[in-house]
């Protein structure tokens, strides 16, 4: 079996304090619930795992680096856990709070929403930098 799939629990429960989304609510939005220990544990393990790759970028970019290779496979790794990590998420919040088909978000409260209007660009850019 996979490592990442066997240490994956291991790992969420290591999770202690929780990151907490940053978005307000929005006249748009509609409150579907409350996030689960478990997902904010996958939300916080998702986001520490976004910094850590924008760091290791930043070194990788300033020419902060001893070995480059190195730093490309590492960078390489963390991408890719950060996406498997992020759609593990969303899918999680969906089926938690049965939200298929619908545009979805977390917002600070660790509340779950919804919402009828279509994504901005805007909307992309601040998914993007703070998690949906």
């Amino acid at each position: 079996m996979n490592t990442f799939i066997k240490l994956l629990p291991l790992e969420l429960s290591e999770v202690k304090e929780f990151l907490e989304p940053n978005s307000e609510l929005s006249k748009d939005d509609h409150e579907a619930g409350v996030m689960s220990e478990d997902l904010r544990k996958l939300y916080t393990l998702w986001n520490n795992t976004m910094k850590s790759e924008a760091l290791i970028a930043a070194e990788r970019k300033f020419g902060r680096v001893d070995n480059e290779e190195e730093y490309d496979a590492k960078l390489e790794e963390l991408v890719d856990r950060m996406g498997i990590l992020e759609r593990l998420f969303w899918f999680s919040v969906k089926v938690e709070h049965n939200l298929w088909g619908k545009n979805i978000g977390v917002r600070k409260g660790f509340i779950v929403v919804w919402s009828d209007r279509e994504p901005s660009f805007e909307d992309f850019i601040h998914r993007f930098f703070e998690g949906r």
